[in-house]
């Protein structure tokens, strides 16, 4: 889960009451040749996981200061943690209008992450499934999940 080049340093769990959800927070030091990095694309320092009713959902990526990542979901070296389950848009647009938070966290780092795109180089290992990224193609392009973004960027969630 923790990534390519990414060794974990720490796992801190909790429970908050509101949510109903466990928190899981890995905490990652990046490391090229046994030296830590501070290269931009290795500068993930938390990966943010929750676990509610038997589901583990990827939330959330952060740097040192605790400013979001965007995830690279476009070679799976430099993938961490997972995609949402949703196979389809309306799939999608579920998980965007839960009433969970995490749900609409995972469908947003998935949104918001880093995807092959037309005149990329799919025929290297390690690419983004072709079948995934045609779903992230068609989400970015349908109306409903675009309204639905606009609509959480109003939110007053500080991760949202």
């Amino acid at each position: 889960m923790t990534g390519w080049r990414s060794f974990m340093v720490d796992v801190r769990a909790n429970a908050p009451a509101d949510s109903g959800a466990i928190s899981i927070a890995i905490k990652t030091s990046s490391m090229i040749f046994g030296r830590v990095t501070r290269n931009d694309h290795f500068a993930i320092r938390n990966e943010i996981f929750t676990l509610q009713d038997d589901e583990l959902r990827f939330i959330r990526l952060e740097d040192e200061k605790g400013e979001a990542v965007q995830n690279y979901y476009a070679y799976t070296n430099g993938e961490v943690g997972f995609a949402p389950r949703a196979a389809n848009v309306d799939e999608y647009v579920a998980l965007l209008r839960s009433n969970h938070r995490s749900e609409v966290l995972s469908a947003l780092v998935f949104l918001g992450g880093r995807h092959l795109q037309a005149g990329d180089d799919f025929m290297l290992e390690g690419a983004e499934d072709r079948k995934r990224v045609e779903l992230f193609k068609q989400l970015t392009h349908n109306d409903g999940i675009l309204a639905l973004v606009t609509k959480l960027e109003h939110s007053e969630d500080p991760w949202i």
